[in-house]
């Protein structure tokens, strides 16, 4: 029993509860997430913002979000392809107008940029060599956000995380 004691107290203290952004602290967020100073890479704020904006609207999981390509938005039909998800399914997604004006700004943005301009290259570039955002560093730009937007705390594990981006969305939806 004491044994089965620790295994239990080991699960709930590696728990955490989901976090429901409002309105206003999604607002916040992606005001921080366009403030970013990035002076290396100067797209990098657009990015990220386009990122917040595909978890909190379209309920998108960061690993779906880093896999897209250019050719996975269809700005005729307003979708977006998800590919090689969660238990290797795919997804068609409808976005809302402003969602797809958004993605339609922030192509308009890569292009300027110089990035490529093919259907199979990274959605989400950047000049490194890869031409692709790993999880961990967009992680942890996107928790550099959730602190300047004062929704995280500097330290540790605690205050909201990405995924729960789309948990928020997943609510409002229901609601």
């Amino acid at each position: 029993l004491p044994w089965d004691q620790r295994i239990f107290q080991q699960a709930q203290s590696r728990y955490r509860r989901p976090y429901i952004f409002s309105d206003q602290e999604f607002l916040r967020l992606s005001e921080a997430a366009l403030r970013l100073p990035s002076p290396q890479s100067p797209l990098r704020p657009q990015t990220l913002h386009m990122m917040l904006v595909l978890g909190y609207c379209a309920g998108l999981r960061i690993g779906e979000i880093l896999r897209l390509n250019v050719g996975d938005f269809g700005g005729d039909d307003r979708t977006i392809e998800i590919r090689r998800t969660k238990f290797f399914k795919s997804r068609r997604l409808p976005l809302t107008d402003s969602v797809a004006a958004a993605l339609q700004s922030y192509l308009d943005a890569r292009k300027k940029a110089g990035a490529p301009p093919t259907p199979d290259s990274a959605l989400f570039w950047h000049r490194q060599a890869a031409g692709r955002y790993s999880r961990g560093m967009a992680e942890s730009l996107l928790r550099c956000v959730l602190r300047r937007a004062q929704l995280k705390p500097a330290p540790g594990r605690m205050g909201p995380r990405v995924h729960d981006l789309r948990h928020a969305f997943v609510v409002n939806r229901m609601l």
